[in-house]
């Protein structure tokens, strides 16, 4: 999430990035949104607010020991500039 944009990148390969998914998208700086991330088999869905946003991918289904969520970068300066804030954060593993 940036304050003008959604998108949704993967990384299939080492050093190789695709976007999957990218859209234009007014999110107020300063405010906090409410946002829901989906993971089930190749597929991937994230409500951000009342929007809703999905990619598929095969990499998306493979097992991760890393998963990484970024901001905009090069905003103003300072300890905060780009970095994401999270509050009553949960973290779900549903076995269907």
């Amino acid at each position: 999430m940036g304050k003008d944009q959604i998108r949704v990148m993967a990384h299939p390969k080492k050093g190789e990035t695709k976007e999957l998914f990218k859209m234009p998208a007014k999110l107020a700086v300063g405010d906090w949104h409410r946002v829901k991330l989906a993971f089930k088999g190749e597929s991937f869905s994230a409500t951000v607010d009342d929007q809703v946003v999905t990619a598929a991918h095969p990499c998306i289904s493979e097992p991760k020991q890393t998963f990484g969520l970024g901001g905009d970068s090069g905003g103003p300066d300072g300890e905060k500039a780009g970095a994401l804030e999270f509050r009553a954060l949960k973290v779900c593993d549903f076995k269907n």
